[in-house]
């Protein structure tokens, strides 16, 4: 056994009692779990919320309910939901709804002689029910037959062709004909299906583009198709503007249903034959709104005017962290014509070449059904011996090799070069596969495209293989390298019926001696030759995939029947090939077990994921093991995870979920792939709840661990920043628990011995700390309130403890704050300071916690109208900051602080000169600290936002643009997140108004279309952050008069709260913000004089009130939500019942 096999089965226990069953988690699409973590994100109750089942991404329905669902419906009808049925696993559409496919050839291919593999797969669809419909477009507008070369029809139809090819003059003509009849036969739930040959190839590409951009339009309504074509166009045209985004997506809103294409099937896209190069069409060039995308590419080809058109720059490894898309671009040996077909006769439609059995089975596992091939589509080794390569560079296409034609250079995704092409191989870049086939060529056979960079593949000894029984290892060497597929799957089902007629008659193999594929001397139709030629199948590894694709759809109950007889029909051939067919039970177990969870039969869930658990260690466990198997059985682990968990065996589950994460980072040393440590934080996520569950305080390490890795990952791909969310509040949920057990061993502890009241009070004082940090404010502030009642008692007796008792008076405050009772929070702030006051006459350590008690009493202060009392306040906590600044740098911060609090004080009573001093002086400051090496780019950017703020209020227009474009180039700088995404759409909305102030209306325009691009992305992103981006841009313009500009931006903040809040799972904390922002939006009114309108604003706010709504403030940590709120939670104590640390409002 090699090294690395010993490793592996080291890192893989045998523990037969460890494992237990739960959802399938896809490794690389580990992101599809973001939706669900954000949803119990946004869920902060008084327990701990752990992620629970991974789902795979929400999509259209086709239960009665017509929501969203996740395979299995939340709604009332969740049972009935027909994504249940599906033995198929699929990420679009219903298996039991229709399939509709479309067809569109290549330029110049028609029906006729040499039909192109687009003719003869789309002969082969079934139509015998109402379940699948097709449509072909061959793109001549007459048919002539090949041989009537004599009539002007021919010649005029050859001139077309010629025209065509070069100027593409039919190519829309084509995508609206497909999409008319789309739009004309689609009902909801149905599965698209696409397949093109060279140019149809990139109009069925722009084709599923348009469809998501403008929807595909309601029956009745296609007299706007050509306008629906020229909305999804406007990318294409030039820079895009908001007005074309909202443009197109009101349209889809308004005219199309928002349907996504199941299956884009391509052979060699080609988008430029003709003469000229264009910008590519949108969406043309990437496939993260398809669910499965594939591509056969020609090895051979060398033409210049025949370049393919690669997806994502040319790479199917990207992240795909976000919507579960399945790409897959392959080479194949041959040119153009070869890989798509038409070079040859094929009136009989059963040509079987390698790229079309590769594609149909591609679109057969994906649930499309086919007309079986005749004796099972059977492989003949002289038929891939053949090397039948059609050279097609000849005389007539030389020319155009030495013209600096521009084209795609390959070198990096989108790249142009316009040197001379010379006939120079394709480019094979990473992330696409060669084709097995390709290996079995002669050895003579040497393809003409070329490796980006290095390879593992070399042609000189990966041609010329010779067939032997079972002995493909040497194949699997090349990982993803090599696409391990060749063979008809659309037989599948067809070889099983024959075996188990054949085993029903006990009839006995025969032998004819003819040299078959995977079985040289067994008889077509024997027991042998069926089992061979599965066994052969196998390493594609879709075997199960394919026989479940054709399994008739039915109720739940039934298809669990179904499965379970595809499970014992499996296994059955396991007993003639052991080992072979292990991979294959083990998925259909695991398909098995999910389906029985689906059912609520969550024990024998637990007990069939637990067979699936053996074979999956045994492959895991193998001498030449593959880290895919090690990674299915981590996500077998898993699963057994969550069904023990489901089930109260919290023990099981932790031994499952332990090994779970033993395994993800065995993986993780052997590749450092974004999505194998995203498994690894998910895992890790897991065993924090585990170890919570048996009330282990390790589950803090673990959640630390989590913590960590999830914030690596978020710096790298945004879309993860939820994923870090769930962690950090994990950890929060863990910390509280813990200092929640303290407080009650401590009250235990007072009931014998009083003096223990003071670690009674300590941990009270913490626990609040942590529950504010959790967003349980109501908890928090009676947490502290028993702490401030017991150290009011204490204080009588024992004067060290009037500090403490300052401390928890002050995060009283800031809780009394959060949950808007502003009166209360003042009272208490009011006795904190003269506590502080006090105590600093004799001890100048505690003039730095006097200034922040002062500076969170003028924020009480402010907020309750008491302006002048904030100012004096403020002023008082900046003289104390400046004189300990003096003789400590680290107080320089909180001096910047200070100032900047103080000039949104003076700011809102109109001093805008003074304001403007004052903010000046802490962006100076916060200048000196960056220079000095902090990190203050996000404050100093915040300053420069207020200064330019205070500028246009004095009419200092010019230098008020000067400003706002360093904040933009200031934030612009930092890390790519949402809150650096709302920063700089909000500046830049602040620069359009004063750029159109001193009549620079071109920068006007681009600064107010870029804003509001930037607003419309986060928007997708983050709603929330979004509203309270748009709120406080809102606040900025109504505080220096400029009404119009603050009414847009709150109308804006309004309607993203209102669509947040009347979500079924909106924080409760994000009503208060609603409230807050309507009583933003009622001031603008009444300041433009529209006072009927701010009055059903207030009458929409007292609604609100008189609900249940938790009025917490939940404030993003890196973009203020509402100007002025206490941005830091209340700070916790050092257990030695220290100073602590005081809280302070961040800029």
């Amino acid at each position: 056994m090699s090294m690395e096999a010993e490793t592996t089965q080291d890192a893989i226990t045998s523990s037969t009692e460890a494992a237990t069953s739960a959802e399938d988690v896809v490794d690389t699409e580990i992101g599809r779990h973001n939706e669900k973590t954000a949803l119990r994100e946004a869920h902060t109750d008084k327990t701990k919320h752990r992620d629970e089942e991974p789902k795979p991404p929400p999509r259209k329905c086709g239960c009665t309910c017509k929501i969203s669902c996740n395979c299995r419906c939340t709604c009332s009808c969740r049972d009935h939901c027909v994504c249940r049925l599906s033995p198929w696993d699929g990420q679009c559409g219903t298996r039991v709804s229709r399939n509709l496919v479309v067809s569109t050839d290549g330029t110049s291919n028609q029906f006729g002689i040499r039909n192109t593999n687009v003719v003869e797969l789309h002969s082969r669809v079934l139509t015998d029910t109402a379940d699948q419909n097709k449509y072909y477009n061959c793109g001549i507008g007459t048919y002539v037959p090949y041989e009537n070369q004599t009539s002007w029809k021919y010649w005029r139809q050859r001139l077309g062709n010629g025209l065509d090819l070069a100027f593409a003059l039919n190519f829309k003509d084509i995508i609206l004909k497909a999409y008319r009849w789309l739009s004309q036969t689609y009902k909801s739930g149905d599965k698209i299906y696409f397949f093109g040959f060279s140019r149809g190839a990139y109009q069925v590409r722009t084709l599923a583009g348009m469809i998501e951009t403008v929807g595909l339009i309601d029956t009745g309504n296609e007299e706007l198709v050509p306008f629906a074509y020229e909305f999804y166009l406007e990318r294409h045209k030039g820079v895009v503007t908001k007005e074309a985004t909202e443009i197109a997506a009101k349209f889809k809103k308004t005219f199309s249903r928002d349907v996504r294409v199941h299956f884009v099937g391509v052979w060699d896209t080609v988008s430029s034959v003709g003469v000229f190069r264009g910008k590519p069409l949108p969406l043309t060039s990437s496939a993260g709104h398809i669910c499965t995308f594939r591509h056969a590419l020609a090895l051979d080809e060398r033409r210049v005017k025949f370049l393919p058109e690669y997806v994502e720059g040319g790479s199917s490894t990207f992240s795909t962290t976000g919507a579960g898309i399945d790409v897959k671009e392959v080479w194949f040996a041959g040119t153009h014509s070869d890989i798509g077909g038409g070079v040859k006769k094929n009136l009989d439609l059963n040509s079987s070449s390698v790229p079309l059995l590769w594609m149909e089975n591609e679109a057969t596992a994906a649930g499309l059904r086919l007309k079986p091939r005749d004796g099972g589509g059977v492989w003949k080794v002289e038929d891939l011996r053949k090397d039948d390569v059609h050279e097609s560079l000849t005389d007539s296409w030389k020319p155009l090799e030495y013209l600096p034609l521009t084209r795609l250079s390959f070198q990096t995704p989108d790249e142009t070069t316009a040197t001379p092409h010379l006939g120079s191989g394709r480019i094979i870049v990473p992330g696409q596969r060669i084709h097995i086939s390709v290996a079995f060529k002669s050895k003579d056979y040497r393809p003409r495209a070329n490796f980006l960079r290095e390879s593992s593949i070399k042609w000189d000894s990966f041609i010329g293989k010779e067939f032997g029984r079972d002995d493909f290892e040497w194949a699997r060497s090349f990982g993803d390298e090599v696409e391990m597929d060749l063979f008809d799957g659309s037989f599948t089902f067809e070889a099983f019926q024959k075996l188990r007629n054949l085993w029903a008659q006990g009839e006995q193999e025969t032998q004819d001696g003819t040299e078959h594929l995977g079985s040289q001397a067994s008889t077509y139709g024997s027991e042998s030759y069926w089992i061979e030629r599965l066994a052969f199948m196998v390493l594609s590894g879709q075997l199960a995939a394919n026989y479940l694709s054709e399994l008739e759809p039915t109720s739940p109950d039934k298809t669990v029947k179904q499965v379970h007889a595809a499970v014992e029909l499996f296994e059955k051939l396991q007993t003639h090939r052991p080992h072979t067919f292990d991979a294959d039970v083990a998925a259909l177990l695991e398909r098995e077990a999910r389906l029985l969870v689906g059912l609520g039969q969550k024990t024998d869930a637990l007990q069939t994921y637990r067979k699936a658990e053996i074979l999956r260690r045994k492959l895991a466990t193998e001498e030449k093991t593959r880290t895919a198997d090690i990674g299915n059985l981590a996500r077998c682990l898993e699963n057994i995870f969550w069904r023990c968990s489901d089930l109260g065996m919290f023990n099981e589950a932790l031994v499952s979920i332990e090994e779970t994460v033993k395994l993800r980072r065995l993986i993780r040393s052997r590749d450092e792939a974004i999505s194998n440590s995203a498994a690894l934080g998910y895992s890790l996520n897991s065993l924090g709840n585990a170890l919570s569950n048996v009330k282990r305080h390790d589950a803090l390490r673990v959640d630390e661990e989590a913590v960590e890795l999830r914030h690596k990952l978020a710096e790298t791909d945004p879309n993860l920043t939820k994923d870090l969310a769930q962690s950090s509040h994990n950890l929060g949920v863990d910390l509280s628990k813990v200092k929640g057990e303290a407080v009650q061993l401590h009250r235990k502890l007072t009931e014998t011995n009083p003096n223990a009241a003071k670690g009674l009070a300590e941990s009270l004082h913490n626990l609040g700390v942590e529950l504010s940090r959790l967003g349980r404010h109501e908890d928090a502030l009676r947490a502290n309130e028993e702490a401030v009642e017991i150290r009011r008692k204490l204080a009588e007796t024992d004067p060290n403890v009037i500090k403490h008792l300052s401390n928890s008076l002050h995060n009283l405050g800031v809780e009394f704050s959060r949950l808007g009772r502003h009166e209360d929070a003042l009272r208490a702030d009011e006795e904190a300071v003269d506590i502080w006051r006090k105590l600093a006459e004799t001890d100048t350590t505690a003039t730095g916690a006097l200034a922040s008690s002062l500076y969170e009493q003028a924020y009480d202060l402010r907020v309750i109208g008491r302006h002048k009392d904030a100012l004096r306040a403020c002023e008082e906590a900046i003289e104390i900051h400046r004189k300990l600044a003096e003789t400590d740098n680290t107080v320089t911060g909180d001096l910047a602080t200070s100032l900047y609090d103080q000039a949104y004080n003076l700011r809102v009573i109109g001093r805008h000169e003074d304001a403007l001093r004052a903010d000046e002086e802490a962006a100076g400051l916060r200048r000196n600290l960056m220079q000095a090496g902090a990190s203050v780019e996000e404050d100093l950017g915040r300053s420069l936002e207020n200064v330019v703020l205070n500028l246009n209020a004095i009419g200092r227009h010019e230098d008020a643009v000067r400003t706002g474009e360093e904040a933009v180039a200031l934030y612009e700088k930092l890390p790519d997140s949402t809150a650096r995404s709302g920063h700089v759409a909000n500046t830049l909305k602040h620069l359009a108004v004063y750029l159109h102030a001193v009549g620079h209306h071109e920068d006007t325009l681009r600064a107010d279309e870029k804003g509001a691009e930037m607003h419309h992305k986060l928007r997708k992103t983050d709603p929330s952050l979004t509203a309270r981006s748009f709120h406080v841009l809102a606040e900025d313009f109504h505080t220096i008069g400029l009404h119009e500009d603050a009414l847009r931006a709150e109308e804006e903040a309004v309607e993203l709260y209102r669509e947040i809040t009347t979500q079924s799972t909106h924080r409760p904390a994000l009503l208060r913000e609603r409230i807050t922002s309507l009583e933003l939006f009622a001031k603008i009114l009444r300041a433009l004089g529209r006072a009927e309108d701010a009055a059903r604003t207030d009458a929409e706010v007292a609604s609100l009130e008189r609900g249940p709504v938790d009025v917490a403030v939940d404030p993003s940590p890196s973009l203020s939500p509402i100007r002025g709120n206490r941005e830091q939670a209340a700070q916790g104590e050092p257990s030695n019942e220290g100073a602590g640390n005081r809280s302070s409002s961040q800029a």
